[in-house]
């Protein structure tokens, strides 16, 4: 019997600096037939970004060092990068703010799940 590779709905990068929260995420899409990479920092995200090539970004706005904000600005600097979906979350009232860095959709936390599942699908 030949050895398949599943294939994803989408590829989403994570990127929150709470590792609880990133992996639970990256289960919760994995459950959902995503491919799912995780990123701890937002450095680290920008690196992931680049290699993963990911249709969907969900990054925490309040990182040390290099936030939310930052990321979102980076990613939409990357031609190579142009088209994804960047949502973001937090648990600050940074909506505005967000949406102004070049997110798409903003989420307050903890978000809520059905709708985080929509901004993805769509």
């Amino acid at each position: 019997m030949p050895h398949t590779v599943p294939r994803c709905l989408k590829r989403i990068l994570v990127i929150d600096d709470n590792p609880d929260l990133a992996e639970s995420l990256s289960i919760l899409f994995g459950m959902d037939g995503h491919c799912v990479e995780t990123a701890l920092t937002g450095l680290e995200g920008l690196e992931k970004a680049s290699s993963f090539n990911p249709q969907v970004v969900v990054c925490d706005l309040g990182m040390p060092h290099f936030d939310g904000l930052a990321v979102a600005k980076a990613l939409r600097c990357q031609p190579h990068l142009n088209g994804i979906r960047l949502i973001a979350l937090s648990a600050y009232e940074l909506g505005q703010e967000a949406l102004a860095a070049g997110f798409d959709h903003y989420l307050r936390k903890p978000p809520n799940l059905r709708e985080l599942a929509k901004l993805i699908a769509d």
